[in-house]
């Protein structure tokens, strides 16, 4: 009897642990959000790719996530928490925004000529493994890692580091019951710049 009871205890046990788990998950995705629409400019164009990110200045119940979102060709965006476009809770914000990331390349013409032409004279040397192809083709990853870094450099160069910084960037927003409509984000990619009021 009592060897019964035990499993029974912790199959109670378990679905208690479960119903409790899932309850906290609901009320966390329950929080009430509300829809919040911008647009964010630098130098007057629109900041395509940028990514705006929420950081709350109270506890608005979301443990530590930031609603975000990312703007499109226009610089339109609509920030979400959970899913696209679902809000954020109602509060004080300061606004952090990122310039667009740059793009991967993925192999170039001019790689694809160097491996061709190395190819070519490991044929000529009699080497037919093409391990001097490899090597060529590794070193010419050197110039494109170079290139990469130099864009990350500019894109950063062209929007100031305290926009990406929610002490400094000057941007806030508060969220409240309904819809919400913000005035356009203007940023400027010199020091003496203007901030959202």
């Amino acid at each position: 009897m009592t060897m019964l009871s035990t499993p029974r205890a912790i199959v109670r046990m378990l679905v208690l642990i479960s119903v409790c788990l899932s309850c906290a998950s609901c009320s966390r995705k329950g929080l009430p959000l509300y829809p919040i629409h911008g647009r964010v400019l630098l130098d007057g164009k629109p900041m395509a790719g940028a990514m705006i990110i929420l950081h709350p200045q109270a506890e608005v119940g979301l443990d530590g996530l930031r609603p975000r979102a990312l703007a499109d060709a226009d610089g339109w965006f609509n920030i979400y928490t959970f899913k696209i476009g679902d809000g954020a809770p109602l509060g004080q914000y300061a606004v952090t925004i990122q310039p667009k990331k740059p793009k991967q390349e993925h192999g170039t013409a001019k790689s694809k000529g160097a491996k061709r032409q190395a190819h070519a004279s490991a044929k000529s040397t009699g080497q037919a493994d093409g391990k001097p192809a490899t090597r060529v083709a590794k070193s010419d990853n050197a110039p494109k890692t170079w290139q990469k870094k130099q864009k990350v450099r500019e894109r950063n160069a062209s929007c100031p580091a305290r926009y990406r910084d929610p002490a400094k960037s000057g941007l806030q927003i508060e969220v409240k019951e309904g819809a919400n409509e913000l005035a356009p984000f203007e940023l400027a990619s010199s020091q003496e710049d203007s901030t959202q009021e």
